[in-house]
């Protein structure tokens, strides 16, 4: 399974940005991004589960969670 290819480390710090994400309103910023997310030109955002294709070169994370959070960032540089 694609999904649990993730060492202690990345599965700690993305609780603790799913737990920030969770008290973090949507907001302009965070439209955009999952905006460019939906249109990925590397075909990384995954719809069904919300994730960025790890195994294809995406980070893995939980994106509707991810973008609301000013600190991150696209492994792709998209924004």
């Amino acid at each position: 399974m694609p999904y649990f290819n993730y060492t202690p480390s990345e599965i700690a710090n993305g609780a603790r940005g799913l737990v920030k994400a969770a008290f973090t309103p949507k907001s302009e910023m965070s439209e955009q991004r999952m905006n460019i997310c939906r249109s990925c030109p590397y075909d990384l955002y995954e719809t069904e589960s919300g994730l960025c294709n790890k195994e294809k070169g995406g980070c893995g994370c939980y994106m509707p969670g991810k973008v609301k959070l000013e600190t991150e960032h696209c492994p792709k540089g998209l924004w």
